[in-house]
């Protein structure tokens, strides 16, 4: 898109995918629900074969582009292999010390510790050989060139971390402090994809017509903070209505912000570097979010097992079922209904969530800070690509 469509008219034609995008996302957990719930589970994955088929005949079919490209050789050669390998391993053994941490093992064991700090010294390491080492960095440190440029992609990392986060853990609220079958669940997330997908629409729409984005990100922060504030209120005893309105902020903050990022980092860029600034919008996003998953699963797992020990109840196993906190799910509802064993658990769990969202809010509020220091750049620029359009068997810009 950025090679093909000039910037102030991207956001409209993102709308365009967003849409068809839509339909996956409603559906996607719904018929995921029903595989789980009535078939193996292993459908889940091979229901993706036939689309992957179809992208892999159509692409080349529809997607006619022309442009000056090297050899095979030049082109393996040209990748970063030594950069994203340092990446890719710093960053795993990261995630799995912030993984073990407090729930496989205590946060002082070496076990922990270790993995962490070669993550960490990974990460540096990586950023040392982008910047003096490599010929053709794949992280390209030009790209934060100032405070707005910076502001943007910490905000990117943040709001991954968040959506992915909640995205994960309102799913298993729902199926172990509510006791909803996979099914009802994929229902369940609804009011937030339903109530993302056409925010994300209208504010395409908005930034093309007005050719400002800092709106979007500014007050698409603010409804972030009070949503996942919000989120916190979920207990036991919230009612159907309850959780489906507390579900529907979640989804109008994170459209904001994912449409208005997205072209807010390629307004920002010099127009040599708009792709390439794109790419790493997306790849600091979804480096986000595999950090949430890792953040919320060491929040909720530590805290289960503190209130899983402390409880007055005295259940049983409470390290193993912290451990397996999703896989204890179909234990919890096998117990009978209105059990004290039962509404031990459920307690449990809806404590452990909330803690995890009280944490969330505390990144909102980091990712709205951020926000502030971004500032306006103009979408108004000229298309500047290598890239043709081919009709017809003649070009075509």
């Amino acid at each position: 898109m950025t090679d093909i469509v000039p910037l102030r008219q991207r956001p409209t034609y993102n709308g365009i995918i967003q849409m068809a995008w839509a339909l996956g996302t409603i559906t996607g957990p719904l018929i995921g629900g029903l595989f789980a719930e009535h078939s193996t589970w292993r459908w889940v994955f091979y229901i993706n074969f036939p689309f992957c088929g179809i992208g892999l005949v159509m692409v080349p079919l529809v997607v006619r582009l022309h442009a000056e490209r090297a050899s095979l050789k030049e082109r393996l050669l040209y990748v970063d292999w030594t950069g994203g390998a340092l990446f890719i391993a710093s960053t795993c053994s990261f995630l799995i010390g912030t993984t073990w941490g407090g729930a496989q093992y205590a946060w002082d064991s070496w076990r922990t510790l270790v993995p962490i700090v070669l993550g960490v010294g990974g990460i540096i390491g990586t950023l040392c050989w982008e910047r003096y080492g490599a010929r053709n960095p794949f992280i390209r440190l030009w790209l934060f060139k100032n405070h707005y440029a910076i502001a943007a992609y910490v905000c990117a990392i943040l709001q991954g971390l968040l959506m992915f986060c909640e995205l994960y853990y309102l799913p298993i609220y729902l199926l172990s402090v509510r006791s909803l079958s996979p099914t009802l669940t994929g229902v369940g997330l609804t009011p937030i994809t339903g109530a993302l997908l056409p925010t994300s629409v209208l504010v395409g729409a908005l930034m093309t017509r007005l050719g400002r984005y800092t709106w979007a990100i500014w007050s698409g922060w603010a409804v972030t903070l009070v949503a996942t504030a919000l989120l916190i209120l979920l207990s036991t005893s919230t009612p159907t209505y309850g959780w489906a309105l507390l579900f529907v902020p979640v989804g109008l903050g994170h459209g904001l912000v994912l449409m208005s990022l997205n072209f807010c980092v390629q307004a920002l860029a010099d127009t040599k570097d708009v792709a390439y600034a794109a790419a790493m919008y997306t790849f600091l996003r979804t480096f986000g979010m595999c950090i949430g998953v890792a953040v919320g699963g060491t929040v909720f797992q530590n805290r289960l097992l503190h209130y899983l020990t402390t409880s007055p109840m005295h259940l049983p196993n409470p390290e193993s079922v912290a451990r397996n906190a999703e896989g204890f799910i179909a234990v919890l509802k096998a117990l009978p209904v209105g059990s004290a064993e039962r509404r031990g658990y459920e307690e449990a769990y809806a404590e452990s969530f909330r803690n995890v969202f009280e944490v969330l809010t505390g990144v909102a509020a980091l990712g709205g800070l951020a926000s502030v220091f971004i500032g306006h750049a103009s979408m108004d620029r000229e298309l500047d690509s290598e890239h043709v359009l081919q009709r017809g068997g003649e070009g075509s810009n």
